[in-house]
């Protein structure tokens, strides 16, 4: 029995390390999306704390949004490259 919860106690330190790795990763995203000038990526600044802290489905679904959108407002101004 001491084996498993020794066992038990290290599968729980090994999760709890990885949380805080992601949660430090999730920092420095949302550190560097917010340093971006705003005037150039306001929707990416505006969205960083939320962009930073999404699951991997929800980033991709987010950056669909921004670039669908992105594409919208050039297509409706005429500023294309």
């Amino acid at each position: 029995m001491p084996a498993e919860v020794a066992e038990e106690h290290r599968a729980e330190q090994r999760h709890a390390e990885r949380v805080t790795q992601l949660l430090r990763c999730a920092e420095q995203a949302r550190d560097y999306i917010a340093s971006l000038p705003v005037g150039l990526f306001p929707t990416m600044t505006g969205l960083a704390d939320e962009f930073a802290l999404a699951d991997p489905g929800e980033r991709f679904e987010i950056l669909l949004d921004i670039l669908v959108d992105g594409l919208a407002r050039r297509a409706a101004t005429g500023t294309g490259r």
